[in-house]
């Protein structure tokens, strides 16, 4: 995703931003599914549902087919479309923050539920509440890059916390010693 975006910002060919637009604009949604998938994985320790599986599954073609305009034509903007006055692109847009923002909302959903069954004091309470701070600091940031408004006039505001959620999920797997 992040290097999509620093290739469409800084070529200077129109094919290459066009591309590097497409893929940007598929990454995000799946970073966004990837990141309630992986919730649900730290939630349910491995083991979920069969129906929360299908759910992440219905989230991962919901979330690329509402990408898939943007990937056809560069110059669709949810965000842009949210705030106009034509009704169908307005409804658009906010049908794309909708998925997009509710994927996450879910993931934390079920990190919380998670949280719920754990005793106090607890490494997997620790691990989880990390895991819940990345995924809120995550969608804060995401939600400022995808609302009309501060997404086109302050980019640079959403993508540090996304930045930051990164830094705590980091935090998380070094301090765990998973790698």
């Amino acid at each position: 995703w992040s290097s999509s975006v620093i290739v469409g910002r800084l070529s200077s060919l129109e094919e290459a931003r066009a591309i590097a637009r497409a893929l940007e604009e598929v990454m995000a949604a799946l970073v966004i599914v990837g990141t309630a998938h992986l919730a649900l994985a730290v939630a349910s320790e491995g083991h979920p549902s069969p129906g929360r599986r299908r759910a992440i599954a219905a989230l991962y073609a919901l979330n690329l087919a509402f990408a898939l305009p943007t990937v056809v034509d560069a110059a669709i903007s949810p965000p842009t479309m949210a705030a106009d006055a034509d009704p169908v692109g307005a409804a658009f847009g906010w049908a794309w923050v909708a998925v997009r923002l509710g994927t996450l909302l879910l993931g934390a959903a079920w990190l919380v539920q998670a949280l719920r069954d754990v005793p106090p004091d607890s490494l997997r309470r620790r691990q989880l509440v990390v895991a819940l701070a990345t995924i809120v600091t995550g969608a804060t940031g995401a939600a400022l890059r995808m609302l009309p408004g501060i997404s086109e006039q302050e980019p640079w505001f959403g993508v540090s916390f996304v930045t930051l959620a990164i830094i705590l999920a980091t935090y998380a797997a070094l301090s765990a010693g998973i790698f």
